[in-house]
């Protein structure tokens, strides 16, 4: 019937522009301080072998217990990435000028000028056991070492150093995927 029909276009229509969500971490095989590390975030970008920096505030009628403390990503149709919180107003994945992968903060949407939002590709894992990938302009992403060994912070492009030069210490790396259906984190 017509009705049928205007309901699977409609449903069809919502799946496509439904969230997917992921976790992910590095793979780049032979570097057992990067190889099949978590990916998480922290104050406002995206390392290895650091914490996740969820959080839940302790506000009447909130119950934290509800939320997670995964680093999990919503990749939207458009080719944006945003976090899976619950915290109004979301927060947004984006590069920074310096390719560093970063996001808001909460309550905000507000992402530098220079910043980068959209061509992220996420192709979902198509089997359990397997993984997916999200690349970022085609790309796939670097880590580079931080003071605070052995913590890597994820970036989309090599960035530079402080005399300009493109830093040698960066390593590339496949940002590998798994679907994720559990609990949202309240904010990051």
């Amino acid at each position: 019937s017509a009705l049928a029909a205007i309901a699977a276009v409609m449903l069809g229509a919502a799946a496509k522009s439904s969230p997917k969500y992921f976790t992910a971490i590095s793979s780049h095989t032979g570097v057992e301080l990067i190889h099949l590390r978590g990916i998480s975030a922290s104050g406002q970008r995206f390392y290895l072998n650091k914490a996740t920096s969820a959080y839940c505030p302790q506000v009447k009628n909130l119950d934290c217990s509800k939320y997670g403390n995964a680093t999990v990503f919503a990749y939207n149709s458009d080719g944006t990435v945003s976090m899976n919180v619950a915290v109004p107003g979301g927060q947004q994945v984006y590069v920074t000028s310096g390719g560093a992968l970063a996001y808001t903060g909460v309550h905000s949407a507000n992402v530098p000028q220079d910043a980068q939002r959209a061509t992220f590709n996420y192709t979902p894992q198509t089997s359990d056991g397997g993984v997916g990938t999200l690349t970022f302009d085609n790309q796939g992403f670097v880590v580079c070492p931080t003071k605070d060994a052995p913590v890597f912070q994820v970036f989309a492009w090599t960035p530079k150093d402080e005399a300009g030069a493109f830093r040698w210490d960066c390593i590339g790396i496949q940002f590998a995927t798994t679907k994720y259906s559990g609990a949202s984190s309240y904010q990051y």
